[in-house]
């Protein structure tokens, strides 16, 4: 069972997280405008209570940083399930090139057969460039995190306290 779990556990999240997105989509238009108008009013009142003046944000903005940010967390969890870390961030992107394609596809699709909504040609480019950004900023992160860790265990290993951190890497 735990090796089954460690196989498929990033699969399994996708899934999951796929039935969020495609949920969301699902959303008649009325009820997508209030949650949106919520979360709105919610950003709004942070940035004033910052001393920001928030004019300049509408509900199509934190409408258009859902759909990036949703698909981002898709993104990590695709880098997550291909290995980040390990691989090149170009074979993670390679790995994942029918998801960052077909995933937006869908969801924009779905939205076609909803009362209120469409589907929309940029929200699909947005939707791949947040898959894309996730995968980056995740791999990028996992790189960062394993060559400290690598770095630190070089350290111990070779004993010698007196060696500047780039003499041992």
């Amino acid at each position: 069972m735990k090796t089954f779990m460690k196989k498929w556990k990033w699969k399994i999240l996708i899934l999951v997280y796929l039935c969020f997105i495609y949920g969301n989509s699902l959303t008649p238009a009325a009820i997508s405008s209030k949650e949106s108008g919520y979360f709105l009013a919610k950003i709004q009142d942070f940035l004033a209570g910052a001393g920001m003046d928030a004019w300049w944000l509408t509900e199509h903005l934190v409408r258009k940083a859902a759909h990036f940010t949703e698909y981002a967390g898709l993104g990590f969890l695709l880098a997550m399930n291909t290995g980040a870390g390990i691989a090149p961030v170009f074979c993670l992107l390679k790995g994942n090139v029918t998801a960052v394609l077909f995933m937006p596809f869908v969801d924009e699709t779905i939205q076609l057969f909803v009362e209120g909504r469409s589907g929309q040609i940029s929200d699909v480019w947005l939707d791949m460039a947040g898959i894309v950004t996730g995968i980056m900023v995740t791999a990028g992160f996992m790189k960062m995190t394993g060559a400290l860790k690598t770095g630190r265990k070089a350290a111990k290993g070779k004993g010698s306290g007196n060696r500047s951190r780039n003499n041992e890497l």
